[in-house]
């Protein structure tokens, strides 16, 4: 799960790049910021939560 909220952080923020820079224009839900600052979230707090403590 450590690695879904890796991709998932990743995607967030990329999706949220290219919205803000003009790079990819998207409509709808899909250009959104808040989707996309969400699912960066997410994936911060899915990945953080589900690490294994390292010996």
């Amino acid at each position: 799960m450590t690695f879904i909220g890796i991709i998932l952080a990743i995607v967030g923020v990329l999706g949220f790049l290219a919205n803000v820079s003009g790079i990819y224009v998207m409509t709808g839900l899909a250009g959104d910021l808040r989707l996309w600052g969400g699912i960066a979230i997410v994936g911060v707090i899915l990945a953080i939560l589900t690490r294994r403590a390292r010996d």
